[in-house]
């Protein structure tokens, strides 16, 4: 008797991202100041008395797939974290905006909290060093409407960098500001950058990461005429250009046909490593994450969408 073996290949379908390269457009900030922290005090007047209510804009039904959902594998328990050192309220909403979008981070002797109202420094034992409105923080640089306060530490130029997003329509701004030192209650380089030049969109829901020599904050567009989503820009600065006071040069990269939404630069903590990491939520349907970067020498950078 006689068996005959049988080879049989299984073609399951697989799932492939194209890539895209884009290009940027160069740019400088339109405004740009210099601000101290601790001559800052709570000028309410220069925020709404009212409270403000922004809602986040969202897409509906966005980027959901026909993919078949793939399995998920077990997480393994790894324990419950380690009981904090120490804890303390850092700075409370006052109601004024809805919602109060919540941000910090921590330095080496610092704590900076921002929220949509206000930006409050402590030591890192929980002692109040000073305290300071969000409008008051940004109005050197005529912003009027500011929400959306993300703070980082970069350890390896000991620099504090934070970010906003400011006013609808014409007047549409992504603000950025790195400390001139490791004491956030100092000198701050303030730059205001058009969202877009063509007024055409408004910028909303602000991001920002970084690498050894980018710093990038990304935003999702909104058309001023019907408030449709309209892609994600991305603006990546020098850090070195910010940390001096230069003028602010900016490229922007524009990412409107691929379904782009909600990107998040990575805060890359290695100065070594050449490429800034973007990643998103691709797809809520399959559980996916895409990744893309920003590679490239200083003025000639490229954003790749879809490496991964």
């Amino acid at each position: 008797m006689k068996f005959f073996g049988c080879v049989c290949l299984f073609l399951l379908p697989v799932l492939v991202r194209a890539q895209t390269d884009i290009a940027g457009s160069h740019d400088v900030a339109a405004r740009r100041g210099v601000v101290k922290f601790s001559d800052l005090t709570l000028h309410r007047e220069l925020a709404p008395a009212a409270a403000s209510y922004r809602e986040r804009r969202a897409v509906p039904g966005f980027k959901q797939s026909a993919t078949a959902v793939p399995a998920v594998r077990s997480a393994v328990p790894v324990g419950p974290s380690p009981v904090a050192v120490q804890s303390f309220s850092a700075l409370l909403d006052d109601g004024r905006y809805v919602p109060p979008d919540t941000m910090g981070a921590v330095g080496p002797n610092h704590i900076m909290t921002a929220l949509n109202s206000q930006i409050r420094i402590h030591t890192r034992t929980g002692n109040t060093v000073s305290t300071a409105d969000m409008a008051a923080f940004w109005f050197g640089v005529g912003a009027v409407n500011v929400f959306d306060p993300h703070v980082v530490f970069e350890a390896g130029m000991q620099r504090w960098i934070f970010t906003a997003t400011a006013d609808d329509g014409a007047a549409s701004a992504v603000l950025i500001a790195v400390s001139q030192s490791s004491d956030p209650t100092a000198d701050w380089n303030l730059y205001s950058v058009d969202a877009d030049p063509a007024n055409v969109v408004s910028a909303d829901y602000g991001n920002v990461g970084f690498n050894g020599q980018w710093i990038v904050v990304s935003e999702n567009m909104f058309k001023n005429s019907n408030g449709a989503f309209d892609g994600v820009r991305l603006y990546l600065f020098s850090k070195t250009d910010l940390a001096t006071n230069g003028p602010g040069a900016v490229t922007r990269f524009e990412s409107r046909t691929d379904n782009a939404f909600s990107v998040m630069p990575a805060v890359t903590l290695d100065a070594g490593v050449p490429v800034l990491y973007l990643v998103e939520d691709w797809d809520g349907s399959a559980g996916q994450l895409r990744i893309s970067t920003i590679s490239g020498s200083p003025g000639t950078e490229v954003l790749t969408i879809g490496t991964a």
